[in-house]
């Protein structure tokens, strides 16, 4: 008798999580689709199954140099450098077509934005963000990310801006966009 019982128990809880699973696709199909009208696909799979799409970032450094990717639009990213030795920035943006770098990011004054240039070992941090505008702070149209690069001994954060053009990964040519600084914070009060 008792094992029929918890036979019947797990029969049940089965049976109710996949009813909870199939009432959840429904819903989140319907709250998907705005509750207008009904959806030709299989509201399961769809809804409550469905995949949603993230966007990751990595970031990794050593001793002498931090690499990190960052969104453009959806679906492109790229990858960017910081050389610790010399403080130079570079970047680069594969075409999804040609399966080759063509954009190109460069730019040489990030221990002079950190106010580190007299720094005698210059430590950096570099992350990635996403910024929720395509309209850069000086009118140019700029990607999904901001950089941001650290200098630890100066106590300075600058962000800087991808400029992008949303389709420009289609572009048969080669693309060339200064990394470009739009904000900075000190984050530590130093005494040099």
């Amino acid at each position: 008798m008792r094992g029929t019982l918890r036979r019947l128990r797990a029969v049940g809880l089965i049976l109710g999580v996949m009813a909870a699973a199939a009432a959840g696709g429904f819903l989140s199909n319907s709250l998907y689709r705005g509750g207008g009208e009904p959806s030709d696909t299989d509201a399961v799979r769809d809804g409550f199954f469905r995949a949603v799409p993230v966007g990751a970032t990595a970031t990794q450094g050593q001793e002498t140099v931090i690499m990190a990717t960052g969104e453009l639009e959806p679906g492109t990213e790229g990858v960017f450098v910081l050389d610790v030795v010399t403080g130079k920035f570079k970047g680069e943006v594969i075409n999804r077509t040609s399966r080759r770098f063509f954009a190109h990011y460069k730019y040489d004054n990030v221990l002079k934005d950190l106010e580190a240039e007299t720094v005698k070992n210059p430590k950096f941090l570099m992350v990635t963000g996403l910024c929720g505008t395509v309209q850069g702070a000086r009118g140019f149209k700029i990607g999904s990310s901001i950089i941001y690069i650290a200098e630890v001994n100066s106590g300075n954060v600058v962000a800087y801006a991808l400029p992008w053009e949303a389709g420009a990964i289609g572009a048969a040519r080669p693309l060339n966009y200064p990394l470009t600084p739009i904000d900075k914070f000190k984050f530590r009060d130093t005494l040099r």
